[in-house]
């Protein structure tokens, strides 16, 4: 047996995510071309990865239980049994297996909303820009109103900038329960020569009856989150042709890696029976046994990780609100 094998799974989310939400308010009153008015907003890179690899390993295992060559066994009394070039019965497993997956989100990611309120700039008509109306003296009754001439004022220099990107969330997640290479020998040995004179049994080249197994296996998971993450919200309101406003505020990241294993794995068992023995049983009943050896057991354990209640922090980043 190479033994691995059987992964539940369920429950994986991989955030509620959510990015951009721009609105830009009214831009009432920009200017002609060559007039610095401009509202540049970016708003970009909201970003989860979620990597999860899932292995229930085990894999590699021999066993023998080979009888030996060239050996003799001779029982010479009456109802005496000769068994020569022994061995026999060995069991390999290389276990793991068993993942059982439940509850990984990654998180409740949110970036960029942003809101940029009206914004002016640019010429704007007369309007109390001439000269004021003045008589010649006095009250001036009857004389014709002397005819003002709106002025339009230069375009004032009105930028706002919004970046707002780069909230990233990233989750990696690798899990096996390994195990894997089990050896089990029993074989028997060569050249032995094993004589019941009596009644008893001669045997040769014993060994016989090894067992390996490479144990491991087992994962349970529940509860991993990977934060309550968030980040962007930038509200910029009304400028009223102020000076330039820039805004970034990017960079709000959540890294979570996590490795999970339930190791053992390499349990190696030999009980063969060794060459070139000589056994000679000459009472009554007694036995011949050369070689001998058997029954040899060996295990790698390890195993059994329950996992639940990971979050990796409620996350927050970025919240910019930028007045009038």
């Amino acid at each position: 047996n190479a033994n691995g094998g059987i992964i539940d799974l369920d429950n994986i989310n991989s955030g509620n995510n959510r990015g951009n939400t721009i609105a830009v308010g009214g831009g009432g009153g920009c200017g002609p071309v060559g007039s610095t008015c401009q509202t540049i907003i970016d708003g970009g890179n909201v970003s989860n990865s979620t990597s999860i690899n899932l292995s229930a390993d085990g894999g590699n295992a021999l066993s023998l239980a080979n009888g030996g060559d060239d050996n003799l066994a001779l029982a010479l009394g009456n109802n005496g049994v000769a068994l020569a070039g022994n061995g026999g019965l060995a069991l390999a497993n290389a276990n793991g297996g068993t993942i059982d997956l439940g509850n990984i989100n990654s998180g409740n990611n949110q970036g960029n909303t942003i809101q940029v309120a009206r914004t002016l700039c640019g010429p704007t008509g007369g309007g109390g820009n001439g000269p004021a109306l003045r008589g010649n003296g006095g009250t001036a009754r009857g004389s014709a109103p002397v005819a003002q001439t709106p002025r339009a004022s230069a375009p004032i220099a009105t930028a706002i900038v919004v970046d707002g990107g780069n909230v990233s969330n990233s989750t990696t997640i690798a899990i096996s329960a390994d195990g894997g290479t089990a050896i089990s020998s029993a074989n028997g040995g060569n050249g032995n020569l094993a004589v019941a004179v009596g009644n008893g049994n001669a045997a040769a080249g014993n060994g016989g009856i090894a067992n390996a197994t490479a144990n491991g296996g087992t994962i349970t998971i529940g509860d991993i989150n990977s934060g309550g993450n968030q980040g962007n919200t930038i509200v910029v309101q009304g400028n009223g042709g102020g000076g330039p406003i820039a805004v970034d505020g990017g960079n709000v990241s959540n890294s979570t890696d996590l490795s999970i294993s339930a190791d053992g794995g390499t349990a190696i068992s030999t009980a063969d029976g060794g060459d070139g023995n000589l056994a000679v049983a000459v009472g009554n009943g007694d036995d011949a046994a050369a070689g001998n050896g058997g029954i040899a057991n060996a295990e790698a354990n390890g195993g059994n990780i329950s996992l639940g209640d990971i979050n990796s922090g409620n996350n927050a980043g970025n919240t910019i609100l930028i007045g009038g």
